[in-house]
């Protein structure tokens, strides 16, 4: 699954933002997320976490505009694929908002 999210800032103040951030971010979405990870590689951030018993892993990009998240839903999720990208997407608005 991809979604793509426009910033309004620098590529590094908009990677910046994720390094301070990333954690808070994967936890608001549900408190029984644990075992958050992440690696960057250039402006490409590798993570993986686990909530409700799930492994989900994805990598998010930061560009001169934009944040291109690719995250791996697992099967069980499938059927709510539509479910997960439209909370992320909320998640990322109100988290580019604040």
């Amino acid at each position: 699954m991809k979604v793509v999210r426009a910033h309004n800032m620098t590529r590094d103040a908009a990677a910046e933002r994720i390094v301070s951030s990333f954690d808070e971010f994967v936890s608001g979405f549900d408190d029984t997320v644990s075992g958050v990870t992440r690696t960057w590689s250039g402006d490409t951030m590798e993570f993986e976490f686990r909530a409700r018993g799930l492994n989900f892993k994805g990598t998010l990009e930061v560009t001169d505009a934009d944040y291109e998240i690719d995250l791996s839903i697992p099967l069980a999720l499938r059927p709510f694929e539509g479910l997960v990208a439209e909370k992320l997407e909320e998640g990322l608005d109100d988290f580019l908002e604040a």
